[in-house]
């Protein structure tokens, strides 16, 4: 994982993010970074008591885009839920660099 990790300072990285629920409806949200040379799963968080809107996806979104590296990472994948679309826009205002 470590070789992996230092690749994205040579050729960025993309961050991918999707909410389920597992077997016993609990609520987790998943965070993967994907280069050419590999994905690593990095992190779930259980969101089961929390209400997915719009400002708590964005303040996961930013939190682990800082922790990966914002000059490593040049784009978020989510699914299409509105709530996602509502925070792409906002990342992208707030980092113009994402896309």
């Amino acid at each position: 994982m470590a070789d992996i990790e230092e690749s994205w300072k040579l050729s960025g990285c993309t961050i991918l993010s999707d909410g389920w629920s597992n077997s016993k409806s609990r609520s987790l949200i998943n965070f993967l970074v994907y280069s050419k040379y590999g994905t690593i799963f990095k992190k779930f968080i259980d969101a089961s008591d929390k209400e997915k809107d719009a400002k708590l996806l964005c303040d996961l979104l930013d939190q682990f885009v800082r922790e990966v590296g914002l000059k490593h990472v040049f784009q978020v994948i989510t699914d299409n839920a509105s709530s996602y679309v509502v925070v792409g826009s906002k990342l992208m205002n707030m980092y113009p660099s994402l896309y």
